[in-house]
């Protein structure tokens, strides 16, 4: 790297962080797609093992994708503007923990059931996804909450 001056590394070591932050996904967890038939409105998990990533593209644009974690294909890729999706805990459910991401002002709903070991985090997604959601960043929350996070 002779001929770079000490304000082009930086630049450089920064723009390789902010790609390996945009390949790493902003909020990512493992989990199975669920759905839901019209008729009998019950939600049937499909058993695939696999991987929620929600992530920024080259424009900026948020996108929920699911991957298959056996296959590693990526089988779901959603973008999401701000204000057009809400992410919801499912209460009717009593026998694991069921998510959907309801798009407003349409009829789509994408269900999820998580496969994470321990809910410990589920909040934390919960919230996190919302904000994303909402169009707000989640960079400056996530130090707080692990701040109080900490003393608790």
């Amino acid at each position: 790297m002779a001929g770079l001056n000490p304000r082009q590394l930086q630049a450089l070591q920064a723009m390789f962080a902010q790609k390996q932050a945009k390949e790493d996904g902003l909020v990512e967890f493992r989990a199975g797609r669920a759905f839901m038939d019209e008729q009998t409105r019950m939600v049937t998990p499909d058993k695939k093992r696999g991987k929620i990533k929600l992530v920024k593209d080259e424009q900026g644009i948020l996108k929920l994708q699911w991957f298959n974690r056996i296959s590693k294909q990526k089988e779901l890729d959603l973008m999401l503007m701000p204000t057009t999706s809400k992410w919801e805990k499912v209460n009717e459910c009593t026998d694991g923990r069921v998510y959907l991401l309801r798009m407003i002002g349409s009829n789509r709903k994408h269900f999820f059931w998580m496969q994470e070991p321990d809910e410990e985090k589920d909040d934390e997604y919960f919230k996190n996804i919302n904000k994303l959601c909402n169009g707000e960043s989640i960079g400056d929350d996530k130090s707080g909450a692990a701040a109080s996070g900490a003393g608790a």
